[in-house]
């Protein structure tokens, strides 16, 4: 499913011509299977997950660790920069992250802020906020304009929300931003 919203001028959802959702669905959906989904998050069991940052702060009674400056993010293919990011992790009966070590299904969330930029699959997310919960597996993008863009199209809105087992994907706009959808295309 991709759906484009501008909620607060319309309600309703955007209508396109069928040659742009042809070109939408083939840039933007997953493939046969949702592990081949084009999410930009970091998944678990998909690798090392490598974090430079200029400080780094661990959380320990609040099981979380903030990395501030200049951080940069990098799993595989996906890369993300930001200035901020913080990891939550999942309690352990009170044992903590310094006990029990990270392991890949011991993160619940990753937030990260200030000029928030994705590298994944061709394909560029910006935002000024990205939330990412493990448990639903969903990546909220969040800026004015939050973006997705690769050679063929880019799609603004104030928000964008990815799911990582379906690939669906939402835009939605507001009163001072509405959703917009480039497709570029050869004319010859």
């Amino acid at each position: 499913m991709v759906t484009f919203k501008n909620t607060i001028r319309t309600g309703k959802q955007v209508a396109f011509p069928a040659a742009v959702w042809v070109c939408l669905i083939y840039l933007l959906a997953p493939s046969a299977t949702a592990q081949q989904a084009p999410m930009p998050v970091f998944a678990p069991g998909a690798g090392e997950i490598r974090i430079t940052s200029d400080q780094m702060v661990m959380h320990t009674g609040g099981n979380q660790a903030e990395f501030t400056g200049d951080v940069h993010a990098v799993q595989g293919e996906t890369s993300m920069r930001s200035k901020r990011l913080k990891v939550f992790y999942k309690s352990n009966s009170g044992s903590g992250v310094q006990n029990e070590g990270v392991k890949k299904d011991s993160i619940k969330k990753i937030e990260a802020s200030g000029d928030v930029i994705i590298d994944f699959r061709q394909t560029t997310a910006r935002a000024q906020k990205a939330v990412y919960t493990a448990e639903d597996g969903v990546l909220k993008l969040n800026g004015s304009p939050a973006s997705l863009e690769n050679s063929e199209s880019v799609i603004t809105g104030t928000q964008i929300i990815m799911h990582r087992d379906t690939g669906d994907l939402e835009v939605k706009g507001d009163s001072d931003q509405q959703v917009e959808a480039v497709i570029k295309t050869d004319i010859k």
